[in-house]
Parts: C-alpha cells; structure tokens; sequence
C-alpha cells in the first residue's frame, strides 16, 4: 500500500513536514518518500491511543439508549417509558450517560416515576460520569440490604455499589460482545488503534477474548479482584484501578475547593489504604492506577506514594484540580498522568457544570495540562467516553480557557498518539512515524496546524498496515 499525502507529523518536537508518500508493507512502514509538491490536501499523524476509556460501555450506548441528550426530567422519563415497550417483565430497562448538570431544571425523577413508567421492569440509568446511578423499586430490590452509596428515598446511588453493579446485574454475554463490536467500530471511525479500558471481570473476560483487531489492554477494579483473587483474568490485564474519590458533576470530588453549597468531600481511601493499594498491586505484578480528580485525593496520593518501594510506576486518573497541591509532590520516574481534554470542552468553558458547582474562579484553575507538561511530568491523553473521540477533546488542549495552560498542536498531537502509547504499554505504537514502525496512522482532511479541530474529519484509519475505516468522503483510488 502506498499512500500520498499533503503533509505528516511524525511525533513530538518534529513539527509538521511537507508533502510524503508513505509505503507499507507487511504491517509496517516500509519508507516515507518526501515529495517536492502534492496535490493532495490530507495530513496524515500516528494513529490516535485512548488511555483511558471505557470500551464495553462505549458499545452499550449504541444497544441501550444513550440518555447524553435528554435534557429534562420528564424527557428522561419518556426514554424509559419507551424502553418499557419491548422485552420481558423481569428484563432490566437500562440507559446511559445522562447529565442533569445541563438540565434547565436538574431535578431527577423519584423511583415512583420511574415504577410508573416502567410496566414493572428494573430500571438503571448511570451518570454520565459513572459514578452515580438512578434506580427505580424493581431494580432497588435486587440490591443487598444497606448497600453501600444507596439512598433508597430518591433512587439514587453515588459510590459505593454503583461499582459492583455489573456483578449484581450482569450483562448476557452476547450483548457484550455485540457492545464490543461497536466499540471497535467508533474506535475506528474515530482514528483510534489502541486503548486502555477498564472493566469488571465479567466484561474484562469478554474484551480480553476479543480478537477484531483493536489494541486493547485492560485495568481491572482494584476492589473487585481483592474479592475474587483467584480469577484467572489477572494474567491477562495490565492494572488495577482504585477509587480516590468521585466525579465532581455528582458532588463526590475531593476538593480543596468547597462546593456551592459550602461543602467539602473527604477522599474514599486513607493513606493506609493507598499504601495497601500499591503493595496489592505489587504482588500482582500490575501497575496500580489511582482516579483523583480532587486537591484533598491527590495530596493524599502523593504522601502515600514517598518512599515507597512499589511498582516501576503510578498512573494518576483525572487530576483536575492538580494546582492545588505543589508539583514537586510528584516524583517524575514515578507519577504518570493521563487527562481528560474533552472535559475542558464539556464543562470548563464559562457558565458550565465547574462554575456552577465550584465557582468561576475555581473552575478556571481545573484541568491545567500546560503545569503538568512544564513539570517534567509523563502526560497522556484519554476520553473517558465522556464522549469518545479525540478530534472532540484535542480542543480543550489547546484551546484552554486560561491560555497558560493551553498545549501547543504539537504538545497536543503527542499526549494523544506517542505518550498515550507509552503508558498503556504499546510499544510499537510510541515510536515515531518512520521506516520499520508499526503502520497504524490516521488520514486527516486537513494539518490541525493550520485549521481548527472542527474543521477537521478522520477520512483513514490504518491498523497494521490495513486499512480499517474509510469515510465515505475518501475515494480508494488514494490509496493502493
């Protein structure tokens, strides 16, 4: 295959190059040939690597309703009333990704509007974050007694068993591996080669076996393996996720800054807990991967993470309100970060869900990816599904709401391609573009240096020297 090009980026500090073909073969790159002139508009990068996403729960919006545009209660309500129309009584009515923040009147439904609508079917709606649920009696009933994060008077649950749901109300099988299938499809469509998921075991099993031609490496709950240590599925993942705190949309951050209401949320683990955390994950041979979005959940990280002999290295989840705390906290050989640049995008930009929930001041200080890079510190870029794509975050990177911490196209390009590969473990895919890499690249309508994200479309996407999305847009003659 041989592909002609108006211009590529090859990787960090190189900056974009003129007009190329690139040959392929076997997989690989075979040659970049420089060309005088080209009249091709295209600009080919290293295929994009999500770090951090959820690839089963991807594919689920594309089978259960995506509530991501519901903007009201009773909206929310018609959802399950429709869902309600098809299936058995006992099957769950599931959606997900709804985000009350936006809502004009952010009020969710009681479980007795739920019930009502519901022709006596479970009901289970998650947060657009994940870390809160909406239940109705039906699905109430099939929890434990004192479920931990469960307020049974609104239906609500924040925390605690939200994590262990998929054990309590799994998924067939088949529906996960159908979720799979469309996960791979929207990675694609999207110029996404590789990922770093997390799952439960019970989905991990099933992604872990898929074999379609996603690069996947999987993160498991920490939590959930201490209570099945035996499960075969450890020899297959690469890390274990614990719980700092929660999600700043429903109130559960750890923040240094107090919330509207006044109020302060203490992180979800002690320093004990931490420390126990990363000797678990030691034993285990797996690298310990820690979600804090709060100032209170990452001071309390890196004073547990000194002086500890743990694992080669950290991953940090989020770190949002990463200015609260000194830099050098962090030990550089250790601490490697992956943000999310979409939640710039979703809720960052003046009178979103931050300053709402925080203030303006405060909501401005979020998210500072400029800091982190200019600390020497290892910064890699993933979408938390919140939504997947990186065409739809790389504006949050470089487009910032305080220009101090905006990251140039370069800066950006790298966090979400080369340095994503390096802290999920794909090797292969951390090397520049150049001869005998392997040939997973993306086509793009236009150079992101010299148009706005926008404007800019995925036309190719190349795994391994095949091509695995094509937009109807680009004609095959391109490409041979």
């Amino acid at each position: 295959m041989v592909i002609s090009c108006g211009g590529f980026w090859a990787g960090a500090g190189n900056g974009p190059r003129g007009p190329a073909r690139i040959h392929v073969s076997r997989g690989v790159i075979s040659r970049i040939e420089m060309l005088e002139k080209s009249r091709e508009d295209t600009f080919i990068i290293p295929a994009f690597v999500d770090a951090h996403c959820h690839f089963t729960w991807n594919g689920l919006r594309n089978i259960f309703p995506d509530l991501g545009k519901v903007r009201s209660s009773g909206e929310l309500l018609e959802v399950v009333a429709e869902s309600a129309k098809f299936g058995d009584a006992g099957y769950v009515i599931r959606g997900y990704g709804f985000d009350e923040t936006g809502w004009k009147e952010p009020v969710l439904p009681s479980p007795e509007e739920l019930d009502e609508v519901s022709r006596g079917r479970p009901v289970l709606l998650y947060r657009v974050c994940g870390h809160k649920a909406l239940v109705n009696s039906g699905l109430m009933a099939m929890l434990p007694a004192g479920a931990p994060g469960l307020d049974r008077s609104t239906g609500t649950i924040s925390e605690g068993i939200v994590f262990g749901l998929d054990e309590l109300v799994p998924y067939e099988r088949g529906i996960l591996e159908t979720a799979c299938g469309n996960a791979t499809d929207a990675a694609w469509k999207a110029g996404v080669t590789a990922v770093c998921t997390f799952e439960s075991l019970s989905a991990a099993e099933v992604v872990s076996g898929w074999r379609e031609g996603i690069k996947t490496t999987v993160c498991l709950y920490g939590e959930e393996v201490r209570k099945h240590p035996g499960n075969g599925m450890i020899e297959e993942v690469s890390g274990l996720k614990f719980f700092l705190d929660g999600s700043i949309g429903a109130e559960t951050a750890a923040m240094r800054t107090p919330y509207a209401d006044g109020g302060i949320r203490e992180p979800l683990m002690s320093r004990e807990d931490v420390a126990e955390a990363l000797e678990f994950s030691r034993k285990l041979g797996l690298t310990p991967v820690f979600h804090g979005i709060g100032g209170r959940a990452l001071h309390l990280l890196a004073q547990a993470c000194r002086g500890h002999d743990g694992p080669d290295f950290v991953r940090v989840e989020h770190a949002e309100e990463f200015k609260a705390i000194r830099t050098d906290a962090w030990d550089t050989s250790v601490h490697r970060f992956v943000m999310q640049p979409n939640f710039v995008n979703n809720w960052q930009l003046e009178g979103g869900m931050y300053e709402r929930k925080l203030g303006r001041d405060a909501a401005s200080f979020l998210n500072p990816f400029r800091t982190v890079s200019d600390g020497g510190l290892s910064l890699a870029f993933g979408s938390d599904c919140m939504p997947f794509g990186p065409l739809q975050g790389l504006p949050g990177a470089t487009g910032h709401p305080d220009p101090g911490e905006r990251l140039s196209v370069d800066e950006a390009l790298d966090a979400y391609t080369l340095r994503a590969a390096d802290v999920c473990g794909f090797t292969g895919l951390s090397r520049e573009l150049s001869e005998g890499r392997v040939a997973d690249f993306v086509i793009l309508s236009g150079s992101p240096f010299e148009k706005p994200w926008s404007d800019l479309e995925v036309l190719v996407t190349v795994s391994d020297g095949k091509v695995v999305y094509a937009a109807d847009s680009f004609s095959e003659g391109a490409y041979g």
